[in-house]
């Protein structure tokens, strides 16, 4: 429970943050605003957690876990550091480059069209899209804090 963050103390209530910045970027899925946002929210979430479960784990071990449970949150820790470091640093060295690409077609149309949308380019090649990555962390904290809740009741 934290006593630093106005009336958010919980980590659902952090986690309703999260959905809250998420909303937001869905409206525009081109702001990087609200992408990095959701990226330090959805990362910090593992503190959150860690914290409020008092683990028995130490809190390498624990977020190693988490990263292992959903390789989406090594994107998400990428882009808070590189954001709050404003340089690439840290452990996490995923991420090779970021871009808004403007594309010619809205959002309503396929990806196989030229659509806007916020590009990430891994260490190894790949483009991925912020969006899918973000989603991904999204459904894993909802199904992480729901099994928490069901086999613990004050998790």
């Amino acid at each position: 429970m934290s006593d630093l963050s106005f009336n958010i103390r919980t980590t659902d209530d952090f986690f309703k943050v999260l959905l809250e910045d998420y909303k937001e970027f869905n409206a525009n899925r081109t702001s990087s605003r609200h992408a990095i946002h959701c990226a330090i929210i959805a990362w910090h979430m593992t503190e959150w957690v860690y914290k409020e479960l008092e683990s028995q784990l130490s809190e390498d071990m624990f977020i190693k876990s988490m990263v292992q449970q959903c390789p989406s949150l090594e994107i998400m820790r990428s882009l808070a550091n590189g954001t709050k470091h404003n340089k690439r640093s840290g452990k996490s060295q995923t991420i090779k480059s970021t871009e808004l690409h403007l594309g010619v077609f809205s959002k309503e149309f396929s990806r196989e069209f030229d659509t806007s949308h916020l590009k990430i380019e891994l260490q190894d090649g790949r483009k991925i899209y912020f969006e899918d990555e973000v989603q991904k962390v999204i459904s894993f904290w909802e199904k992480y804090l729901s099994s928490i809740a069901t086999n613990n009741s004050s998790y």
